[in-house]
């Protein structure tokens, strides 16, 4: 029996909704003043498919951005075959080209200080050191995994990290958080940025969160292909 697939993608106005694949479902997170904020950008959205979509009947699950095809040169279009052709891996994805043995040292030569803002996450969380472990290369959440590891990470791992994340009692936590990272975005202006983060700017938030997912790999050890 051939393996079922639920992709969602993520849209927020009419120029992104254009660059969405057909074999994707629509995900409109198009921005209302009355919205929370995101500083976490589709981490936020992730945590809500899994706690209120109960159609996710399914072997295989993706959440991922507008830009995903853009950004990794991969058409989703190609993914049922592909993973027909490489079956029995709980997680496909996308990143092959990356050789790197661990994805928060790479981190921190962009965003200086996410190591020890994310460790000090994981202290409150598990303790992993995450600077001495290998991790495999996944970025941006672009990855299609077992519908059930994917309940495990977002359950076990992504909703309490961002519990920690949040927790505004924790204030050395929330100005580590608060900083400019000064990443440069070609689809958000300041004001937009404004409006989702409550900033104008980018937080340390959505970029510490990308990489929760390929820590819970290292810890959990499943099978990975990477398509391209």
């Amino acid at each position: 029996m051939a393996n079922t697939t639920i992709i969602y993608q993520i849209y927020f106005d009419d120029k992104t909704k254009s660059f969405i694949n057909p074999v994707a479902i629509l995900l409109d997170n198009t921005w209302q003043d009355s919205k929370p904020l995101q500083p976490a950008f589709e981490n936020h959205i992730i945590q809500n498919v899994i706690k209120y979509d109960n159609n996710l009947d399914c072997d295989y699950l993706g959440v991922l951005s507008w830009q995903f095809e853009t950004k990794n040169s991969y058409r989703l279009s190609k993914i049922h075959d592909d993973i027909e052709k490489y079956p029995n891996h709980d997680i496909y994805s996308f990143y092959k080209g990356h050789t790197q043995p661990n994805i928060w040292r790479v981190a921190e030569g962009w965003h200086k200080g996410i190591i020890e803002t994310s460790q000090h996450i994981f202290n409150r969380f598990n303790g992993v050191k995450i600077a001495n472990i290998n991790t495999p290369i996944i970025y941006q959440n672009a990855h299609l995994s077992r519908t059930e590891l994917y309940k495990d990470y977002v359950n076990t791992w992504l909703n309490p990290l961002m519990d920690i994340m949040f927790d505004e009692e924790d204030k050395k936590l929330q100005d580590m958080l608060w900083i400019d990272t000064k990443y440069k975005s070609y689809s958000l202006n300041r004001d937009k940025i404004s409006k989702i983060t409550g900033v104008p700017y980018y937080p340390m938030h959505t970029f510490i969160c990308e990489r929760f997912f390929s820590t819970y790999c290292a810890v959990n050890n499943p099978k990975i292909k990477q398509l391209c």
